[in-house]
């Protein structure tokens, strides 16, 4: 019997032919193998946070949250299953006295979701896939294959960021470090500075340097993080804000949607709320995630960090235009550059900008919203897309991981 799947926006409902949750590897060997005979499409999904369509099927969705592994393993890993959020990952190594060197800020995206499509923090090892040292998957023939950076790197750097196409990744091991705290200092900067000259000299410089906008406002508000010899104590995650706040921000979000004349003075109003210097000590999950905002509908792009500058002055002349409202802030993040073929940070440092950059060599995060071509891609992945492609067709000969974002995006 069919059904029908939402994500966690709200802009992707799709149906499909039906809906499994498969508890073992052979399980899903089995169902993949099934789809082959039938000539069936399948996709695998988590927890539906992306707000792209890569997880649309008609045919068979395969819910992976059963898949629950969560140890310790050899040379300072964690192996994570495939049923496993962020939030989970983070209490488990708490308790092990160990933690990821960097995150995604949102602790509730599950982990593997994460992985395959690029989901990011800012700083050194800034995606969750730049941290993984190996990955299972199976394939679109129903083979399982056991990947990692040492003894397939080839096909490692294809299917860490493989963004759903190259099969259904069961469990990842990630790096881990021993636990540490992070020192927070938040401060106002006049945009022009913050945004202009050197911007990639202080990333660089930064552990984990993040700036937020709120346009139509003179000011950024900086955030610069460095790992501090203090003990990791205190609560894990951070703790929600007040029931009202979140109530708040709901309702001014939904007053700027109807009446988009409203929001440069909702925006500089809540810049006094929202902007606010301080120092924290703190564990290191509790710094780097943020509480889950209310559903909203958010492009990012990765920009060669040299254009930073560029690209962010272009982005407030754009919004200083009549009828340019944005209700939603600009956040701006960095991230090493990392040897994943379809990773947005793939041979080059990056800034992360939350603004539509694809005319400026921007990559797009494949969690969130775009519109990307098969010729814009192979544009901008000069040297790895051809390689993913191949890798492609060999990994899922049959098309059963196929769907309307792979035509546009990877047309066989």
């Amino acid at each position: 019997m069919g059904e029908r799947v939402t994500n966690w926006a709200g802009n992707i409902v799709f149906d499909v032919s039906r809906r499994v949750q498969p508890r073992s590897l052979y399980e899903v060997v089995a169902l993949v193998r099934e789809s082959v005979a039938r000539g069936e499409p399948l996709k695998a999904g988590g927890r539906g946070m992306s707000r792209s369509p890569i997880i649309e099927t008609t045919g068979t969705f395969v819910d992976m949250s059963e898949f629950r592994a969560l140890e310790l393993v050899a040379d300072d890993g964690v192996r994570v299953g495939a049923g496993i959020r962020i939030d989970e990952l983070c209490r488990f190594l708490a308790a092990s006295g160990r933690s990821l060197a960097n995150q995604p800020s949102v602790a509730e995206l599950g982990c593997v979701g994460a992985l395959s499509t690029g989901a990011h923090g800012s700083g050194r090892s800034a995606s969750l896939a730049a941290q993984a040292v190996a990955l299972q998957i199976v394939d679109g023939q129903g083979q399982v294959l056991d990947l990692s950076r040492s003894a397939d790197p080839e096909m490692f750097a294809a299917c860490a960021v493989g963004i759903g196409l190259m099969g259904i990744v069961t469990e990842v091991t990630l790096r881990t470090v021993p636990a540490f705290s992070i020192e927070e200092r938040t401060r106002v900067e006049p945009v022009e500075s913050a945004f202009g000259a050197g911007l990639g000299e202080r990333a660089a410089q930064d552990d984990y340097l993040q700036y937020y906008w709120l346009p139509h406002t003179e000011d950024a508000l900086c955030f610069r993080r460095s790992p501090t010899d203090a003990a990791p104590e205190g609560p894990v995650l951070p703790a929600r804000s007040p029931a009202l706040a979140r109530v708040m921000t709901g309702a001014l979000l939904r007053m700027g949607e109807r009446w988009p004349q409203t929001i440069p003075r909702i925006n500089r109003s809540a810049q006094k709320l929202v902007y606010v210097e301080r120092r924290r000590v703190a564990r290191s999950s509790a710094v780097l995630c943020v509480e889950l905002p209310p559903v909203f509908h958010e492009l990012e792009y990765a920009l060669p960090v040299e254009q930073g500058p560029a690209v962010l002055a272009r982005v407030r002349e754009l919004l200083a235009g009549a009828g340019a409202e944005a209700n939603f802030p600009v956040i701006v993040r960095f991230a090493a550059a990392d040897e994943l073929w379809m990773s947005p940070a793939f041979g080059r440092a990056s800034v992360y900008v939350s603004v539509s950059c694809s005319s400026h060599a921007g990559r797009p995060h494949w969690g969130k919203l775009f519109d990307a071509s098969a010729a814009e891609l192979e544009r901008l992945y000069p040297d790895s897309y051809p390689r993913f492609m191949a890798a492609l067709r060999e990994r899922d000969p049959h098309g059963i991981f196929r769907n309307a974002f792979s035509e546009r995006c990877f047309p066989r």
